[in-house]
């Protein structure tokens, strides 16, 4: 089965089926359900990003997909990347939550990862790296899809988007390779086809061009050249990375219902500074 689907991937020529390291999606996938947790709404700041201003977090439209979003402002919050803690991973958004408390603002899955749950490619949490770049071009499953790329944290919390040939890993802090870049240099994937059938549900991080990290899943499937437009049109990146599909969580606290749950490697968190005064 594995290798009439790799079969029918070669000759398309275009997008590959989705795919983690031993798992194989459908071409039109069924949703699985989203544990969630309600919580009352709070006040949602605004932010100057992608040319105009928005919630911080929300819901945006485009074409007949719900995006659901999250702008990182480093001035004001805290961002980083979690796996395990002692030799025990976190794999789930539940288990980060219950250790973050109140702080929690945003959590979402990383990237890719194997069977066992270690992330697949680099993987760099507080200035040491766990997990090694992976530089090779060739391979089954979005991952290798080229261009692919790094999302990482520097030493002062700026983030970024890098391809993987180009990435300088001097004073990076916290980093996960994924694939394919959606966008790279203000150019969409030329590996992506307009109208493509392979729909699922995604999500990815891009960079606007006040250099904020804006996250986004998307509500419904979506293909990889719709997903990369939304980037592009609506936030104005130049630069976007895919995080992963139908598997993908995104904890927004801000965005009630709260969505729980998930079963991942590294783990994406964003929290609240602490006040001068705490």
């Amino acid at each position: 089965m594995i290798l009439a689907v790799a079969l029918l991937v070669s000759l398309a020529g275009c997008e590959r089926i989705d795919e983690k390291p031993s798992r194989v999606e459908p071409a039109h996938e069924i949703v699985p359900a989203r544990e969630t947790l309600s919580v009352v709404p709070r006040e949602i700041p605004l932010i100057q990003t992608g040319g105009r201003e928005l919630p911080q977090t929300g819901n945006l439209a485009f074409g007949e997909v719900n995006y659901r979003y999250f702008i990182y402002d480093s001035e004001t919050q805290e961002a980083g990347m979690v796996w395990k803690k002692g030799d025990k991973s976190y794999r789930s958004l539940n288990r980060v939550r219950k250790e973050l408390g109140k702080k929690l603002l945003f959590a979402t899955n990383g990237g890719m990862y194997m069977e066992d749950g270690a992330p697949l490619g680099l993987y760099i949490e507080e200035g040491r790296e766990m997990r090694p770049l992976i530089t090779k071009t060739k391979g089954y499953g979005n991952f290798y899809l080229q261009p692919n790329g790094v999302f990482y944290l520097k030493e002062n919390g700026q983030p970024g988007l890098s391809v993987t040939a180009k990435f300088d890993p001097r004073e990076i802090k916290f980093a996960t390779q994924s694939g394919p870049m959606l966008l790279s240099g203000g150019k969409m994937n030329l590996n992506f086809t307009e109208g493509s059938t392979h729909t699922h549900i995604r999500s990815g991080v891009g960079i606007t061009p006040e250099g904020q990290a804006v996250f986004v899943i998307s509500d419904q499937l979506v293909n990889f050249y719709d997903f990369a437009r939304f980037f592009q049109e609506e936030f104005a990146c130049r630069d976007a990375l895919y995080l992963d599909g139908f598997v993908s969580r995104m904890y927004l606290r801000d965005l009630p219902p709260l969505e729980m749950g998930g079963d991942f490697g590294a783990i994406i968190v964003i929290t609240e500074k602490d006040s001068p005064n705490s």
